[in-house]
């Protein structure tokens, strides 16, 4: 019993990503909606970076030994070098497969495979509150991650035309993107480790700080600088807004 409310937790978590999906599909392929709406992904990108970079270096700035604090920054340099350059390999062999075809669903995967390694670091903390004995924190938990997904997927599929918006195509982001918050809370109600956790949050950030400078950098060139950074600040008070209301939220100011 106890294993399928695990089971469900993750669920609910990471499958709010297709959430995201339907809201994509109204802008349509409008190339000036297009362009703020990837601006937008891409200031939703910009908020996620700054709450990776900051989770994963809380050990690094509250440890008061210097063996764990070489281990925690370590493990953070390292995480956070291997999520860049393994996009920046990833890209580079996809183009060669390519050669010329249009890259939007590969952009689309990037985005994903980010926002995917982030929030296998979220289910580990579903997956360790709810270790700890704290439903009632692991369902909070849920609720803000599984809204937050929500605007993750927005950001996943916003690079997509309609044309390529096959069920298959769907399913198969949104199981990289949301899959990982599954994964993590099952493998964080079972094992815990901080390092782990420091390690995956600066893979996430390495990865989608990549995508987040592809995406915008390819705004600006089609869009212009207006609608890149109005869309660009839009997205981040999405991102912050949202997180806000779930910080009220759970100390109940709702």
């Amino acid at each position: 019993m106890l294993e399928l409310q695990l089971l469900l937790l993750g669920v609910v978590a990471g499958f709010t990503i297709f959430i995201g999906l339907p809201i994509v599909m109204l802008i349509g392929d409008n190339d000036k909606r297009k362009g703020f709406l990837s601006a937008m992904a891409a200031g939703i990108l910009l908020f996620i970076l700054i709450e990776i970079l900051s989770d994963g270096a809380e050990p690094i700035t509250t440890t008061r030994n210097a063996i764990h604090l070489a281990e925690y920054s370590t493990l953070y340099l390292a995480g956070f070098t291997i999520g860049v350059f393994s996009l920046v390999a990833y890209e580079d062999r996809l183009l060669q497969r390519m050669k010329g075809q249009k890259m939007e669903y590969s952009m689309a995967t990037m985005t994903a495979y980010g926002i995917g390694l982030h929030n296998f670091g979220e289910g580990l903390a579903i997956g360790a509150a709810f270790a700890s004995g704290a439903l009632g924190l692991a369902t909070l938990l849920v609720i803000g991650f599984g809204t937050h997904n929500t605007t993750e997927g927005f950001a996943v599929f916003s690079p997509l035309k309609k044309a390529q918006m096959a069920t298959r195509r769907v399913v198969e982001l949104g199981l990289l993107g949301g899959g990982p918050t599954l994964i993590g809370t099952i493998v964080g109600g079972f094992f815990d480790s901080s390092l782990l956790t420091t390690f995956l949050y600066a893979l996430a950030g390495g990865s989608v700080l990549y995508v987040l400078i592809t995406v915008f950098s390819g705004v600006l060139n089609r869009s212009g600088k207006k609608i890149g950074f109005m869309g660009l600040l839009t997205g981040f008070a999405i991102g912050f807004l949202t997180d806000l209301l779930i910080v009220f939220a759970s100390n109940g100011v709702l």
